[in-house]
């Protein structure tokens, strides 16, 4: 006899439920988000930007090639990352600001 692999019928619903809730985080409700958050969130995205853009510049403008390359960058990405997952955003949001900030930071120089 061969068994079936996997979870059983009944939890899938709460399986589902739960790899949502992993994914998305509390992005996922229904209608417009609150102005504070959306706030927030632009306030992050601007405070991002600025510093890995900050950094390469500041590293172009005084010769310090650690700054120059693109390292620095990468670390403020990762700043910000680790931000969204303190705050509790949910990792695809995460995901894209990695990415994002990555590509970034590597194409500033």
């Amino acid at each position: 006899m061969r068994r079936r692999r996997g979870p059983s019928p009944a939890a899938e619903p709460h399986l589902m439920q739960h790899l949502r809730a992993t994914v998305w985080g509390p992005a996922e409700f229904v209608g417009l988000p609150p102005r504070w958050l959306v706030a927030e969130g632009i306030i992050v995205g601007i405070l991002g930007v600025g510093a890995i853009i900050g950094t390469t510049l500041f590293g172009a403008w005084t010769g310090r090639p650690s700054l120059a390359d693109g390292e620095a960058g990468l670390v403020c990405a990762a700043a910000v990352a680790l931000y969204l997952s303190f705050v509790g955003a949910g990792r695809a949001l995460v995901g894209v600001a990695v990415l994002l900030g990555a590509c970034l930071a590597l194409q500033a120089p």
